[in-house]
């Protein structure tokens, strides 16, 4: 996948999270130093219009967006596609008395948004707006949940429009006539092609959508010498590890299954490769011993490794 259209992956933008997002784990969710995290903060708060930049940059995300007929196309694109950038968060569009409240949700439990974050995250929904109407359009209003600060020169700067704070939600209010305005620089037949594109990333990265694919694809990951944990797949999933045992439930799974399902079918293609060794094996799916080893791929195939291994290659000698 080019670099223009990477995924904003848990671990790739912990630092991100960690400066603009106040992360909430339950007892047993994410291994997170919470006085760490707020010490950092304290030190890195971001300036609001981070977001007011470079929100529509080459990202094949917000390239789809401009080429769409309308805004409200436009932003529908966004909710659509985000996956593709981060799973954790994703654009809400929600009609109301005449006006479109844009804002945003976050999809994981454990992760809230502070005030830095709140602020960055509208300022980037602004922008957008601001570019896709060629600064022909302003909200005609901006609620925060967080209380007013002493400071509200830049927010003014930015979003043009009066400021409300202490509201029950954050969102940006548009007039909903103005969803309805033409994105002047789009183009249909390039639309298509584009949105072709981002299907098509989507199902590599959702292949069945389900939360045990999810779980399958990121234990397969971390069989690299260590025994993945539900505590790592649920931060690299950026989900509670509570709330990830409570899903796989729902699909009449667990997370142990799973792993030893990912473990079995890793084993029997790493036995395809003659020259390696049953320690080196034992080593990459996890095992701390090879007894271990061959005592869990008899449960699995009935056959001890090195029986199994014979087996194989008398059945294709067999075959020439």
């Amino acid at each position: 996948m080019p670099p223009w259209v990477s995924r904003v992956k848990y671990r790739g933008c912990f630092l991100f999270h960690r400066e603009l997002f106040e992360i909430r784990p339950q007892p047993d969710d994410f291994a997170v130093n919470r006085q760490h995290i707020a010490g950092t903060a304290q030190k890195h708060v971001r300036h609001i219009g981070i977001g007011n930049n470079d929100a529509a940059g080459s990202n094949i995300l917000f390239t789809v967006m401009m080429n769409c007929p309308t805004v409200g196309a436009a932003f529908d694109a966004l909710s659509r596609y985000h996956n593709l950038m981060n799973d954790a968060l994703r654009p809400r569009v929600k009609l109301e008395q005449g006006h479109a409240l844009l804002g945003w949700e976050v999809t994981h439990e454990g992760v809230r948004f502070g005030r830095h974050a709140t602020e960055t995250l509208l300022s980037i929904l602004n922008a957008l707006f601001v570019r896709l109407t060629e600064k022909s359009c302003r909200p005609e209003a901006v609620h925060f949940r967080h209380k007013r600060p002493a400071d509200t020169a830049e927010h003014a700067r930015i979003f043009r429009a009066p400021l409300h704070f202490s509201r029950p939600e954050s969102f940006l209010v548009l007039a909903a006539e103005d969803l309805n305005r033409p994105v002047k620089a789009a183009d249909p037949e390039l639309l298509g092609a584009l949105e072709a594109f981002a299907d098509g990333l989507l199902k590599r990265r959702y292949p069945d959508g389900t939360w045990s694919g999810r779980v399958l694809r990121s234990i397969s990951k971390g069989l690299t010498g260590e025994r993945p944990t539900i505590e790592s797949v649920s931060r690299d999933l950026i989900v509670g590890s509570r709330s990830l045992q409570n899903r796989l439930k729902e699909e009449g799974t667990t997370f142990t299954a799973l792993l030893d399902r990912a473990r079995k079918e890793f084993a029997l293609s790493l036995m395809k490769n003659a020259k390696m060794s049953l320690c080196d094996m034992a080593f990459l799916l996890g095992f701390s011993e090879q007894s271990s080893f061959t005592h869990t791929f008899k449960r699995w195939t009935g056959s001890t490794p090195g029986a199994y291994r014979k087996g194989r290659a008398r059945e294709k000698s067999q075959l020439f």
